[in-house]
């Protein structure tokens, strides 16, 4: 049998493939048919069903709130239950396959019929090619095959000239496009065994005891058969059998692969989930993965996978969370650590990036950084670079271009931090591999831990070794009360005081009570206080003494006489190394107590005064609560007035907005930018804030 050859693609083409009918042990026969891909007339939702909303809300007896959930029905909320109403339809044109491609040496033979879509002739009038295959999609379409009728579908293996480089750099963008407006999308997770079934149905289950909203809340469904059970606080209804099965189901490749987010992100409401022959609809595993993530009892080792799934499933997400999740997923080609995430990443940076694999990696890598910041005129993308677990990096490559070709042991993913506020950074780019950028050297690191361990008694012991003296009434470096400064450096920060709409973290008047009232002769007095969600987030980061008594997490590869630097325009203190050119490198981000609000430009924040963060929409904002006054404001108190020429202004936030932002409007010039004018880098330099400029390589 001759082998399959392509034919090129006209413009805005795609190829379908025709599933042929068969029973199940048939061999798979298909036809490859080019179609064309125009962009669908958007017919968005918001506006009627926002006013929909909003009259249905007016209708509602006291105490009710209206919500919707992602598959655009409406659900009510008491407190108690729900009512459901109302859904959309979509016609159905072909369907998109995601799974992983598998091993390349396990290959299967398909049949491919030729045949011309304009002539009356049947595909049976025409002699078959062959095409070999990976065979977890000959499994995949074996179980997809109807036996009465064709099922068309796009598969990326055979719709796509894989070995057309040309032709790749053209399908690859158009693939959100094409997951976008499939009928649905079916994610296969491979063949079923008894453990995958009981885990969906698991899953199943779990989805039928509560209801989302589009924004992400959960709530307890009124199909829900436990008495007083509460999905985000109490234990869930598994035991360790269902866990064991939970945990061989999410370990499954398909979770580890990079392309599969985006491809169920875009997917619609219609879509679904398969193992073998048992299905999952798309919203039942939102559902559960979302009350998984949101439980307190999940055993520890299987939280990583949990977030993965949730993640999968998502709707919305910030570059941050994309890139942190490419570095960890897998692909067959590193550049696709980029490309395979453009189609759900911030729309204009996604715009200045086209993939084209006749460029290195590196040359990938560096670009979209170098766009990133010039969008946003921030630094973020730095808290992704610097060195591997072993104080190593990449030859090739800058150490302030982000290398998502190295795994890392580490997941030290902490990044609710405002060290710089809502500066803009102050950079410039000499070619090849210079960037200059401006900031403030703190302090320097004097002695470090080895990496925080994955066992949390483990971790807890190697925290408890830099327990500081002085404990409970001395006073750290900062001027704060030195047991405050403690448990907030175990807890990352993480306290009621701040996330006051938050149920999962103690106020530090409760920390303090454990402080006083645990036996510390029976057990350590930091395990009371070191919570396991926040010690997830350490996990591979080491403990840094710095030279002027602030103790914090960095990079494992953290030693003696690195610098502590605040970057304007960057989320978090950096940890850089000074060369012997008078350059520096990046180590790695650091999270540095007394350090992560700003106040290596506008000075602590002081009593009555603290920082807090409250969500809006998908993002969390940080305003500043007076606790003698119950004043809460997004003035930050620590500023002078603004200066006359300048004023705030409010702009919907989009997904290429920086982590921190806030836009003024330059009254004389109807300039706006996206930053504070104040702390413009003159602007610091008027109050006396010792900026200074490092040359990175």
């Amino acid at each position: 049998m001759a082998s399959y050859s392509y034919t090129d693609l006209e413009k805005d083409e795609i190829r379908l493939i025709r599933l042929l009918p068969g029973n199940f042990n048939d061999d798979i026969c298909f036809v490859i048919e080019h179609a064309p891909l125009v962009p669908k007339k958007p017919q968005p939702r918001s506006q009627s069903q926002t006013h929909s909303k909003l009259e249905l809300g007016e209708l509602l007896p006291d105490g009710w709130k209206v919500f919707m959930n992602p598959e655009g029905r409406y659900f009510f909320w008491s407190g108690v239950g729900s009512i459901e109403e109302g859904q959309e339809s979509q016609q159905i044109e072909y369907e998109a396959l995601s799974y992983v491609w598998g091993l390349p040496d396990d290959l299967a033979c398909v049949s491919i019929y030729r045949h011309d879509a304009g002539s009356s002739a049947t595909p049976d009038e025409y002699p078959p090619v062959a095409m070999k295959v990976r065979r977890n999609l000959v499994n995949a379409l074996r179980h997809l095959r109807l036996v009465d009728r064709p099922r068309s579908l796009w598969v990326d293996a055979v719709c796509i000239d894989q070995n057309n480089i040309p032709e790749r750099n053209q399908q690859v963008p158009r693939m959100g496009m094409i997951y976008r407006q499939a009928s649905r999308v079916i994610a296969w997770l491979g063949m079923k065994t008894p453990d995958s079934s009981q885990a969906l149905a698991a899953l199943k289950y779990l989805a039928s005891l509560v209801e989302m909203s589009d924004d992400k809340w959960i709530f307890r469904s009124t199909t829900n058969d436990l008495v007083d059970w509460r999905p985000w606080l109490d234990r869930l209804p598994f035991d360790d059998e269902i866990w064991a099965k939970l945990d061989a189901i999410f370990s499954r490749p398909y979770f580890e692969r990079l392309w599969t987010v985006q491809e169920v992100r875009l997917a619609s409401p219609h879509s679904f989930i398969q193992c073998g022959d048992d299905t999952i609809t798309l919203s039942e595993f939102q559902r559960a993965t979302l009350a998984l993530f949101n439980a307190k009892h999940i055993p520890p080792s299987l939280r990583p996978l949990i977030y993965q799934a949730y993640f999968l499933a998502g709707s919305y997400a910030t570059l941050v969370q994309l890139l942190g999740v490419s570095r960890i997923r897998h692909c067959s080609d590193i550049r696709d650590k980029i490309y395979g995430i453009l189609s759900i990443a911030p729309p204009q940076l996604s715009a200045r990036i086209k993939p084209d694999y006749t460029l290195t990696p590196e040359e990938v890598y560096k670009d979209f950084c170098l766009s990133h910041i010039d969008l946003t005129k921030r630094l973020d993308i730095l808290t992704f670079c610097g060195s591997d677990d072993f104080g190593k990096r990449d030859a090739h490559l800058p150490s302030w271009v982000l290398n998502l070709s190295v795994q890392s042991s580490s997941v030290f993913g902490f990044n609710d931090m405002q060290a710089a506020s809502t500066s803009r950074s102050e950079h410039s780019y000499l070619p090849p591999d210079q960037l200059s950028v401006t900031g403030v050297l703190h302090s320097r690191v004097v002695a470090t831990s080895g990496p925080i361990p994955t066992d949390m008694v483990q971790a807890v012991e190697l925290l408890s070794k830099h327990r500081p003296h002085g404990l409970p009434n001395g006073t750290y470096s900062n001027g704060e009360n030195l047991l405050d400064a403690w448990i907030g450096f175990l807890t990352l920060g993480c306290l009621g005081d701040k996330y006051p709409e938050s149920t999962h973290y103690p106020f530090l008047q409760d920390f303090k009570k454990s402080w006083v009232d645990v036996d510390e002769g029976r057990t350590l007095v930091e395990t009371c206080i070191a919570l396991p969600r926040v010690l997830e987030s350490m996990y591979g980061a080491a403990v840094i003494e710095l030279d002027n008594g602030y103790l914090g997490l960095g990079p494992s590869a953290a030693r003696p006489g690195d610098c502590a630097v605040v970057l304007l325009g960057c989320p978090a203190p950096m940890i850089l190394r000074s060369q012997t050119n008078e350059k520096f490198t990046i180590v790695g981000k650091s999270h540095i107590h007394g350090l992560t609000n700003g106040e290596a430009l506008v000075g602590k924040l002081s009593r009555p005064w603290i920082v807090q963060s409250y969500r809006a929409g998908y993002h969390y904002v940080f305003k500043y609560n007076n606790n003698d006054t119950s004043t809460l404001t997004d003035e930050d108190p620590r500023l002078p007035p603004l200066n006359e020429d300048w004023r705030k202004v409010h702009r919907e936030r989009t997904l290429d907005d920086p982590l921190h932002i806030a836009y003024f409007k330059h009254i004389p010039t109807g300039h706006i930018i996206n930053s504070d004018p104040r702390l413009l880098p003159d602007a610091l330099r008027s109050r006396g804030i010792q900026l200074q400029t490092f040359e990175l390589v």
